[in-house]
């Protein structure tokens, strides 16, 4: 299976859809940024292998997964090139 569908917590206390499939690293997310195809922390959740997002505990393994997949994926290294660009911008803003 490559498909998962994993609730992420939103600010208002409710949740939100993600489903990724890790086999393509398509994401589709029901949020306003995800359904304007923009970045969102709920994406980002899953970049940074943060479960304290999670909506239900039992989808851990499920969402581990996918944080493995990304991880071992080129799209991971470009993830984390674009962070460390964008804390040298703010650094450089801040002078």
């Amino acid at each position: 299976m490559s498909s998962f569908t994993i609730l992420i917590k939103s600010s208002s206390g409710g949740c939100y859809n993600v489903a990724f499939d890790i086999a393509t690293f398509k994401a589709r997310r029901d949020c306003s940024a995800g359904m304007f195809g923009d970045f969102c922390k709920h994406l980002k959740t899953f970049f940074e292998a943060d479960p304290s997002l999670l909506f239900q505990e039992d989808q851990l393994g499920d969402f581990t997964r996918i944080c493995k997949a990304l991880k071992n994926a080129e799209i991971h290294s470009a993830y984390a090139e674009l962070q460390a660009g964008l804390k040298d911008l703010d650094r450089q803003k801040r002078r």
